[in-house]
């Protein structure tokens, strides 16, 4: 029953973070991708291409991975958990809440320094990623993406190397308390039983 919980929670989530309770929606510009930038956009809705994008990519792996309904959902969940958890830490710690107190054996995640160069735009898509190639059977090929994502952000964004470093280990640290959170729902046991098998 903690299972299901855990499930319809972390589903709410993605609604959350993708906006869906805000109702705005926005268009991704066919001239942009997540390493590049495109010429005339504002900072906010370059914010939200790249996140649009870094969910597109983890979706193409997931194609190419042939996974299931059930198995998208948990990597989805999972992937924006983490930068929910990073934005609501680096930029709005007063205004939005950790999920550690309303989900079962939720890690309690260390709280981002307020004087630290963490850039929350940069840090959300890569923490993003890195938990879709953590998870993904195929996840290596984000990394290839991430890099990318990484050389963009010091060549376009013109973040220092203190900025990206700063932002890099508070992700990592995030992504892999989350992959850990991830390893404990039971799936890969559910999973294996017969009446979960396609027919």
């Amino acid at each position: 029953m903690k299972h299901v919980t855990r499930y319809w929670l972390l589903m709410l989530l993605i609604i959350l973070v993708s906006g869906g309770v805000s109702g705005k929606t926005y268009a991704i510009s066919p001239r942009y991708d997540i390493c590049h930038r495109p010429t005339s956009t504002s900072n906010q809705n370059l914010a939200t291409i790249a996140y649009t994008q870094a969910v597109k990519q983890l979706t193409d792996v997931m194609v190419n991975d042939v996974v299931g309904p059930c198995g998208a959902a948990r990597y989805y969940t999972y992937a924006n958990l983490a930068a929910y958890e990073f934005m609501y830490q680096a930029k709005h710690p007063s205004s939005y809440l950790s999920f550690s107190g309303f989900l079962h054996d939720y890690p309690t995640i260390k709280l981002a320094n307020p004087d630290s160069l963490i850039d929350v735009e940069f840090g959300c898509v890569y923490v993003l990623l890195r938990v879709g190639e953590a998870m993904l059977p195929s996840g290596y090929l984000l990394e290839k993406t991430r890099n990318q994502f990484v050389t963009n952000a010091l060549t376009h964004r013109h973040l220092s190397a203190e900025q990206i470093k700063a932002t890099q280990d508070h992700a990592d640290g995030i992504a892999k308390q989350i992959v850990r959170y991830a390893a404990s729902d039971g799936y890969i046991k559910t999973s294996g039983y017969p009446r979960y098998t396609p027919i």
